[in-house]
């Protein structure tokens, strides 16, 4: 068994906290999601946003982002893909906003997030998995419930389910 170690106060590294957002996680390589509350990344998550090496973000939140978040945004050169749909509540505007974004390796590496990371997130994220490397819906489902636990909704699953983006359709 292993030993616990005192660290004393003068022992810490004075450097910055770095503090996980709620539900973070690494969907691929240069693909993240991650939920922030009260809506938008706040400082106390700025150092960790900063070890991804960002080049964009999507909010998936109706809350706009405040000066403070903004700036920092810009001083990391992180460019705010946040859907435009979001504020008229369209889910299936938002999602396929969010996908187009998401989809484009130009715009990775990339972070997907909203208020708790698991709902719009698990939605984006199950989505993706279908369109991009062709999931199957069980494992897709599966994830969405692991990262959504209690809080999982029918209505969500059944939205990943029945999801055709446009450019499907049009093949079919």
């Amino acid at each position: 068994m292993g030993s616990l170690v005192k660290v004393k106060e003068s022992d810490v590294d004075d450097g910055p906290v770095i503090v996980t957002p709620f539900n973070f996680s690494i969907v691929e390589t240069g693909i993240y999601r991650c939920g922030f509350l009260p809506g938008f990344p706040e400082p106390c998550y700025f150092a960790f946003i900063q070890t991804l090496n960002l080049r964009s973000i999507v909010c998936l939140c109706l809350e706009p982002f405040p000066q403070e978040t903004i700036k920092f945004l810009q001083a990391n050169n992180i460019r705010d893909e946040t859907a435009k749909s979001i504020r008229k509540r369209r889910k299936r505007d938002m999602i396929d906003e969010a996908l187009k974004v998401v989809l484009d390796e130009r715009n990775h590496p990339i972070l997907i997030h909203c208020r708790h990371g698991n709902h719009r997130s698990g939605i984006v994220v199950g989505c993706y998995r279908k369109l991009k490397h062709n999931w199957c819906l069980p494992c897709v489902l599966e994830e969405y419930q692991r990262l959504s636990g209690e809080t999982a909704r029918r209505s969500d699953m059944k939205f990943i389910e029945n999801y055709v983006c446009e450019t499907q359709q049009d093949a079919s």
